[in-house]
């Protein structure tokens, strides 16, 4: 059987592609000589990023090619080291162990972590469905270690699907108050700086919230350096000033909220000094910018790590949209919008009830998807507690890049069985039992299907640019076997598999697999999920070949097949609607419709290799289906969210004697990325170097200059750094950078860490009490002057 690893690679100039190395997935193009990409620049015919460009993207061939890349699978011989393996024995193998552990204690016991990396999506109905088989909740994704705040609270506010999450619309708005990012400097969004210039340029106000004077504070008209991690009482007393002054927009608020008269209530008892006070910051300046963004026609707020990564991340969450929804900024232009991915509608799989980590306590979230999403955080203790005993590791480094290495280590110490799947010999699959090899973004068919920008519906599948090398097998030819071996459905009926050979493009294929699938599962939606995913593989990617060389790319067939079908009233307005004379059946869901509909946008992305618009959504969607409670109405007090918040405002937030200072471990920039950038040469200038910020006053009382080395000590751990002085730190703060201290190959072959790994020092229970969401922004430490 023919596959995308079997076919030749041309080395023509200019084939487009993206980068990997953040989420914002910007089109490229690029150059390859002798298998490696030689040139990169910006791909301007990409319709999501439209020419945009960072440093990072230059550095892309760093990623494909480097001294730890794995060339076959390996298995762990009786003392402990990695041997080469033959995947007809390795698969088998590790199937029937997963079967075992299912058959002794339970499919529950069986967890995946990773899954879905930075423009690398493939993998994640493959991953899923297979969890799924063993009706395992624990699927824990890097993902939720920072974003799965915001789908509760939008859940619990206007019950939207989870393939969305608000963003902001910021350079249509008036005023913008930006807060807990530096776009300027991380790279956030596209052409950040050229955008801000004309911002500034039409007079717009902007507003930045960061307890350092940031790139992109050193812009603002009014910069608010609060106290790290503060942001709960900030926003509190915002919102105060909001409804103390009837700065609310009350048209927009009796048409589309609920709850309006508890949240007066509840807000004009709160004392603004007070909280003014516990966030560190002058009332008057916070008044000046509330009022300003409040009386604004179109307010915009612009978030990321910087409120994510910090204690009571999910009160925060809420009250950023409680400040945009009174105001009247939620689902307009120029404010906040949700932004859809190109996904299912998903409610017939998600769970009655969430389920719970019993270890901790905390639910799971469904994010991006249906299934529940729960912190890495969480992973250790649900390890001791006996609730995890296999895991499947596959396009992460939980190793490196997750909370707290030296407990994770010691927990995956203590499992029955560790898989990894990667490009990598990263520090995680150098403790597996099974190392499995897979090719990289650049040497399969991979896309991105993230949501951009509303009310644009984009999906960027692109070819491979460089042909791979080893004994590598693609993610889901993986995950089918290891389903086969384990005893689920990995191979389509022959009846389905005869009609799949009359091609992916057949009006039946589609219609026949959803419902086949689910007569199959007796009516279970999660089962018929399992087939779906599995059967198409088996049934409709062998034809899929023959278009473009990539079974694989069936899983993105099959979302076609079901966003179109589940979502089909949503793009009425969608231009092949009217040309097939589709429009006046559209609200027959069993009608042939929605699949030709799919099936036509399965071949729109195949013809479209920089990208494509699938779709436009009216501005309307946030109220007329994203706005999912059944009286249309924002619910601005959710009962569980309010607990928490009574407890927290009356709380306080300071230093201790013990631990005088809070540590952001793992700042942004322009020379640091995630860890699937191994080979540290990749960093110039600047950034080449791993080194703590530190104000100079604060650096004065301990008697430190630039480049003495400190120790940095927490709960957690210890580590050794030199300074810099930084006098855009606040005397309370210091940070150091993220995606170091990773284990490479010196010049002799002797594995060394380049730099600080951040989560030596992080602890996993220092974490948000509703998510698990670790504080990585404000980690508790105190400095000790040492030699190097």
């Amino acid at each position: 059987m023919t596959t995308e690893l079997d076919n030749p690679i041309e080395t023509t100039s200019l084939k487009p592609t993206a980068c990997v190395l953040c989420s914002m997935n910007c089109g490229l193009n690029v150059s390859v000589t002798d298998n490696t990409i030689s040139k990169v620049e910006a791909d301007k015919d990409n319709p999501i990023t439209q020419g945009h460009i960072c440093n990072k993207a230059f550095s892309i061939d760093q990623y494909v090619n480097h001294k730890q890349r794995l060339k076959a699978p390996a298995k762990k011989d009786a003392n402990g080291v990695h041997q080469e393996a033959k995947w007809d024995e390795a698969l088998p193998e590790i199937g029937q162990r997963l079967k075992a552990i299912k058959d002794q204690h339970g499919g529950d016991k069986i967890a995946i972590a990773g899954l879905g990396g930075q423009a690398n999506h493939s993998d994640v109905l493959y991953g899923l469905s297979l969890l799924k088989s063993f009706n395992s909740p624990w699927f824990f994704s890097a993902y939720a270690q920072e974003k799965t705040q915001h789908h509760m609270i939008e859940r619990w506010m206007f019950d939207s699907p989870p393939h969305s999450m608000l963003h902001p619309d910021p350079w249509n708005s008036d005023v913008l108050i930006i807060i807990g990012c530096n776009p300027l400097h991380s790279n956030r969004g596209y052409k950040t700086a050229e955008n801000l210039r004309q911002f500034k340029k039409a007079g717009k106000q902007l507003y930045v919230i960061d307890p350092r004077v940031c790139e992109t504070a050193k812009k603002a008209d009014v910069h608010v350096a609060h106290r790290p991690g503060s942001d709960v009482w900030l926003l509190t007393a915002m919102i105060a000033m909001v409804v103390q002054n009837n700065w609310q927009d009350q048209g927009y608020i009796d048409q589309w909220v609920s709850g309006n008269a508890e949240l007066l209530q509840h807000f004009n008892g709160i004392d603004i000094a007070e909280q003014c006070a516990k966030a560190d910051v002058d009332v008057s300046t916070v008044f000046e910018m509330t009022k300003a963004y409040a009386q604004a026609d179109k307010g915009s707020l612009f978030w990321d790590t910087g409120i994510e990564w910090i204690p009571h991340t999910s009160v925060v969450s809420w009250l950023l949209r409680v400040l945009l929804v009174i105001t009247g900024n939620y689902g307009r232009e120029g404010g906040n919008a949700l932004r859809p991915g190109f996904m299912a509608d998903g409610h017939l799989l998600e769970a009655k009830t969430p389920h719970l980590a019993p270890a901790s306590g905390i639910l799971g979230i469904p994010a991006l998807g249906p299934f529940d999403m729960f912190s890495p955080n969480l992973l250790v203790d649900e390890i001791n507690a006996g609730n995890v005993r296999a895991l499947i590791v596959c396009g992460a480094n939980p190793l490196r890049s997750y909370a707290n290495t030296e407990a994770m280590k010691m927990a995956f110490e203590k499992l029955d069985l560790l898989v990894v799947m990667d490009t990598s010999y990263t520090e995680t699959a150098m403790a597996a039992d099974y190392v499995l090899a897979t090719p990289g973004g650049y040497e399969k068919y991979e896309w991105s299907t993230f949501g951009r920008k509303f009310p644009k519906l984009s999906v960027h599948l692109r070819p491979p640019v460089v042909k791979p090398s080893g004994d590598l097998k693609v993610e889901a030819e993986i995950f089918n076997q290891l389903l086969l071996h384990s005893g689920g459905p990995a191979k389509a009926p022959k009846w389905l598999k005869a009609l799949g050979k009359r091609g992916w493009e057949n009006k039946l294929i589609g219609p026949a697999l959803i419902v086949g699938a689910m007569v199959a599962a007796k009516g279970n939606p999660v089962q018929a999920f399992v087939r779906w995913v599995h059967w198409a593989y088996d049934a409709v990617g062998d034809s899929i070949v023959g278009t473009a060389p990539a079974k694989h790319t069936a899983s993105l067939w099959l979302t076609c097949q079901l966003v179109a079908f589940t979502r089909f009233r949503q793009f009425e307005s969608f231009p092949g609607l009217k040309d097939a004379g589709l429009k006046k059946q559209a609200r027959n869901p069993f009608t042939l419709n929605p699949f030709t509909l799919g099936t036509r946008w399965f071949r729109q992305i195949l013809d479209n290799p920089n990208g494509t618009i699938m779709a436009t959504l009216p501005w309307d969607w946030h109220y007329k289906e994203a706005l999912g409670h059944k009286d249309k109405k924002i619910q601005l007090m959710p009962t569980k969210l309010v607990e928490v918040f009574q407890r927290v405002v009356d709380r306080s937030f300071a230093t201790t004697e013990e631990f005088p200072l809070w540590l952001s471990a793992g700042e942004r920039s322009p020379g640091t990325a995630n860890t699937i950038m191994r080979d540290p040469s990749w960093r110039k200038g600047r950034t080449s170097r791993c080194l703590l910020k530190i104000n100079p006053a604060a650096a004065a009382k301990l008697e430190l200059v630039n480049d003495d080395w400190v120790e940095i000590i927490t709960v957690a751990g210890k580590a050794k750094v030199q300074v810099i002085l930084d006098k855009a730190m606040r005397e309370d703060n210091v940070s150091i950078p993220n995606g170091l201290g990773l284990l490479y190959p010196d010049e002799q072959g002797q594995l060394k860490a380049f730099g600080v790994n951040p989560n030596d020092l992080t602890d996993y229970r220092w974490r948000d009490e509703l998510t698990g969401i670790p504080s990585h922004k404000t980690v508790p430490c105190r400095l000790l002057k040492c030699d190097a």
